[in-house]
């Protein structure tokens, strides 16, 4: 009996099988691909894939929520509705990655078993046009080299297959039968469609052309010099009566006010230092103010041309290349033959054609307005500096109810610029505004100055170099001074951004980073007018010494 109820079991679950088999075979080859359909996204790597992907299966998701990138090969699938049929179509979506290692992941999705019903999408970055081309001509070759495979792979195990897309090739081929250049018209094997993103319109460079500008206006305008003894200097003091002059930050305080008296005197001795050399000992040495002697010097030709006004030297003699030396060289040469003058005097004649002393001139002039430019460049940021703490000592607000630097918020302190009273601004700006701005201007006209007397082109360049020098010995002293408290605090200081309610910050914007080529231009201006009213007060001297 159960011999029979198995073999009847048996004989009915053959059946089924056999009947399964044979309307498989009845079924057209339309049929056998019409449910499912397996679409590729490729290109390169953010050129758009997985967001093209993410918006077709989700059309509803927010924007700015998005993806993350593909690494190797990604699978995702949805159902659709077909049109006019109630049945729905299961789509595999296969997103490849950009690295060129994953070209090796394409026999997964293009393979002899979806080849029947597959699309291929290519995506290419349009804000990169010159290798929009070289891309697609990449893909489309790969991609056509697989399908090719998976194609002859399904012609020997699958002919009906294979006559569903060869019927969807002859459709293809037949729109372009009428077409002029048909004859030079391979269309590709399996439906292929491009995508090409990131294109920048008009409307999307106004639109970054405007957060721009919203980003540069939303900035922090009142900021500290956190590694200068001068934010320090600065910040202190109001941190100190903010917490109600609580000894560690009166501590702070002081130590800040000892960096800061440091540091002008370091600085002023070293301005003092430069103006003694170029102002004293030089003119004690018979040395005379450069002017520009030997600027022309390749069009001098030496005493025995012609005469060039522009080409005398200080000795009273012409220019040439071979006869130019520094002035100690030349002052020694000078010495030497007029030592042999007051000698033997009855040897003038040999004397004066036998030793040529030469002359003392510039070496080069255009590496002294170069190195005049640089020097001016390093002093512009200190004159922002300047600038931008005369706009907080002016718009920062005086009412003790805006004065607190430092809050507790959960236990944890806060330090943030606030207000200052009004007796606190005066005493910062005698103490920390007026002297930078001095020594600022300081290092300018002795620099200048400086410059100006220095004939040697490795002497010009290095003296650029040494008096930018002097204005960053403030954080010097503040990275050896300040304690690892101090540094903590100075750190985490808040700024305090524009308010636009209490009106333009005109000082600020004006000396904000936009206008910095005429920021830059008033100091290169105020440098011609230095050299002028030196000009003027020494020229009668120069010519004396001469």
């Amino acid at each position: 009996m159960a011999r029979a109820k198995k073999k009847e079991a048996d004989d009915f679950s053959s059946s089924i099988f056999s009947r399964l088999t044979e309307e498989h075979s009845q079924r057209s080859a339309g049929e056998e691909f019409a449910n499912d359909v397996t679409i590729l996204f490729c290109g390169s790597k953010k050129s758009g894939k997985t967001s093209l992907v993410d918006r077709f299966i989700n059309p509803t998701k927010d924007e700015k929520d998005q993806p993350k990138p593909t690494v190797a090969l990604d699978y995702k699938f949805a159902r659709y509705a077909s049109e006019g049929s109630s049945s729905k179509v299961l789509a595999h979506i296969y997103d490849l990655g950009g690295d060129e290692a994953n070209e090796n992941l394409l026999g997964a999705p293009v393979s002899k078993a979806t080849v029947g019903n597959l699309v291929l999408a290519i995506t290419l970055d349009l804000s990169e046009p010159h290798s929009c081309i070289p891309n697609l001509e990449k893909w489309l070759q790969l991609l056509r080299s697989h399908v090719d495979k998976s194609l002859q792979a399904l012609a020997q195990e699958n002919p009906p297959g294979l006559l569903h897309v060869d019927a969807q090739r002859a459709l293809r081929a037949n729109s372009y039968a009428e077409h002029p250049d048909r004859g030079f018209i391979n269309p590709f094997p399996v439906p292929l469609v491009i995508f090409g993103f990131a294109l920048m319109s008009h409307q999307d460079v106004s639109k970054a052309a405007q957060s721009l500008l919203d980003f540069e206006s939303n900035q922090t305008v009142f900021k500290l010099e956190k590694s200068s003894v001068y934010g320090s200097a600065f910040a202190f003091p109001q941190i100190a009566r903010s917490s109600g002059y609580k000894s560690v930050f009166v501590t702070l305080w002081i130590r800040a006010y000892m960096a800061l008296a440091l540091n002008y005197l370091v600085q002023l001795s070293l301005v003092m230092f430069v103006g003694e050399a170029t102002q004293i000992m030089a003119p004690l040495g018979g040395q005379m103010h450069l002017c520009d002697f030997g600027a022309d010097l390749d069009m001098c030709k030496g005493p025995d041309a012609d005469f060039q006004p522009r080409c005398t030297g200080p000795g009273g003699t012409q220019f040439a290349p071979p006869r130019l030396y520094g002035y100690t060289q030349w002052a020694v040469q000078k010495f030497t033959k007029q030592a042999l003058l007051d000698v033997i005097p009855d040897q003038e004649k040999v004397i004066e054609e036998k030793v040529d002393p030469g002359e003392y001139g510039l070496e080069n002039h255009s590496c002294r307005w170069l190195c005049l430019f640089l020097f001016v460049l390093s002093v512009n940021h200190e004159i922002q500096v300047c600038f931008r703490m005369l706009a907080m000592l002016w718009y920062l607000p005086s009412s003790p109810d805006k004065c607190n630097w430092l809050e507790v918020t959960k236990g944890e302190p806060v330090y943030r610029i606030a207000g200052m009273p009004c007796h606190w601004k005066i005493i910062t700006g005698i103490l920390v505004f007026i002297p930078k701005l001095a020594l600022c201007y300081f290092v300018l006209l002795e620099g200048t100055l400086l410059l100006m007397d220095t004939s040697g082109i490795l002497d010009t360049v290095l003296g650029a170099m040494s008096m930018a020098f002097i204005l960053d010995v403030d954080e010097m002293l503040h990275d050896s001074m300040i304690t690892h408290a101090g540094r903590h605090v100075i750190e985490n200081i808040k700024g305090l951004k524009e308010d636009r309610e209490q009106g333009a910050l005109g000082l600020v914007n004006m000396f904000d980073s936009t206008f910095a080529c005429i920021r830059f231009l008033l100091l290169l201006l105020l440098v011609v007018v230095l050299l002028l009213v030196e000009a003027t007060q020494r020229g009668g001297e120069g010519a004396s010494r001469s």
